[in-house]
Formats: C-alpha cells, structure tokens, sequence
C-alpha cells in the first residue's frame, strides 16, 4: 500500500485510469481493514521551523476532500531550501504531500508600429436566464473561481495583416471539460462572433 501511495504520477493517479481504477479497488478492501479511515490524532506542521498548521484528525475527517491546507505565496519562498516537519499525537496514520504551482502573469506591453497578428482570448461565464418557456444564456465576466457545474464561453478575436496560412488552436483551461453546444445554447444578446 505505501509503495502505491509513493508511487503515484504527480501525485494524483497512476499511469492509466485503469490502473488507477484497480488501485482504486486494492486500496478500499486495504482500507476496510486496517481501520486507517479511524483516525484520532493531534496533527503540527512546521515549515521551516515554525508552526505553520495545527489541526485534529477523527473519523469524521477521513474521506473529506476539504484538507487542511497550507498555502505560500511565491515571494515567500525565494530561498531555494524549505523543511517540512510533520508531527502527529495519537492513534492513526497521516498522509500528506507538497505541491508547487505557478503560472506567469505577462505584463501588458505597449502596441507600437505596426501589428502583423494579434490574438484575444476572453472567457464568459453563461448564466441561464428565463425568458418565458425557453431559457437563454447571460454572458457574464468570469469569476475568480469556477464551481462544478458552471458553463462559459470562450471568443477568440483575431486581428492583423493577412496570412495565407495560419491555424489557431485554443486548449481548454486545465480541470475544464469540453462540450460543443452551440446549436443548443441561445444568448440573450447575440454578440458577433
């Protein structure tokens, strides 16, 4: 069971989901019986060297997907070298992990001569609005976070000088799922795109 736990590609499968499914399956009779899902410890965590996290762990807590979680900000961490102390009193076992994320804000730069290709990406959140028996979609600005569920709408405004070749791939934002409904989605006020 740990060589599986330690094994894991980034952290959050393994190498296909039907891997990941059967480890899946091992993993829940594992845990059935080594009463792991019956925790009753007193959990610190230090980062370097200071308390950064003190919390409880019970039953109640076992299969929560809200985790205590620590959070620095880049600048907080400059140094090249962090410790990580993990200290537990009581019965049960505790699992953790670390994950760095970053992603790079470029700044705005000046249009100066002339634009030979200029790509907007913009993103809506789609609001179901009532208009009698149909309904029909807002667009709204987007949100800083998006919940389950949530629809939006991303446009593409494309500008410059012409190219006789040119191909224009727009990826979906990461954790998002595509769904082509644009025959089945009516907007409220039909932007031109």
């Amino acid at each position: 069971m740990t060589w599986l736990i330690a094994n894991r590609s980034n952290g959050y499968y393994w190498e296909s989901t039907k891997t990941t499914a059967m480890v899946i399956l091992g993993l829940t009779d594992y845990l059935a019986r080594s009463g792991e899902l019956k925790p009753n410890l007193d959990v610190e965590v230090f980062l370097d060297g200071k308390s950064a996290l003190k919390t409880r762990f019970t039953g109640k807590d076992a299969l929560k997907l809200d985790v205590p979680t620590i959070r620095r900000e880049a600048d907080a961490l400059r140094d090249s070298v962090h410790r990580v102390r993990v200290t537990a009193k009581g019965d049960g076992r505790v699992y953790w992990s670390a994950t760095g994320r970053y992603f790079s804000r470029p700044e705005g730069h000046e249009r100066e001569g002339r634009i030979g290709l200029n790509l907007l990406r913009e993103y809506f959140l789609l609001q179901p609005v009532a208009k009698g028996d149909r309904t029909v979609y807002r667009l709204a600005p987007m949100p800083d976070k998006l919940k389950p569920g949530d629809v939006f709408a991303s446009r593409l405004t494309l500008t410059g000088s012409d190219w006789r070749y040119l191909m224009i791939e727009d990826p979906i934002p990461s954790g998002t799922e595509f769904i082509d409904r644009r025959e089945s989605f009516e907007l409220e006020n039909s932007p031109p795109w």
